[in-house]
């Protein structure tokens, strides 16, 4: 989980470093709502970044204060893949949530 938090925090660190300048069907956080004009790409593709970054560090904390503790091999691979996967989904929720109420469909 450490090594995934990891590749997280990258993934927004590099985002964030090298955002895309043009909506795009290749890069960048691409969603209905953050595609729909050129202010809300740009918006979103910062936001996300950070959420990224943030998230991986989280995953990546988590991942060591785990490490830690001896858990069972199957206990440990279950929460691993569960955190892995609720994080992520938290984080998309939340930015999907920051630019509803930041850009209402009028």
């Amino acid at each position: 989980m450490g090594l995934t938090g990891a590749i997280v925090w990258t993934a927004g660190y590099f985002f964030a470093r090298y955002p895309p300048k043009k909506i795009n069907f290749w890069y960048g956080y691409r969603t209905s709502t953050s595609m729909r004009n050129p202010e809300i790409w740009t918006f979103a593709q910062t936001y996300a970044a950070q959420e990224m970054q943030n998230t991986g560090k989280i995953l990546s904390a988590i991942g060591l204060v785990a490490g830690i503790f001896e858990i069972e091999f199957s206990w440990d691979i279950g929460f691993a893949l569960f955190m892995t996967t609720i994080l992520p989904l938290f984080m998309i929720a939340k930015i999907e949530r920051v630019l509803q109420q930041k850009f209402p469909k009028n």
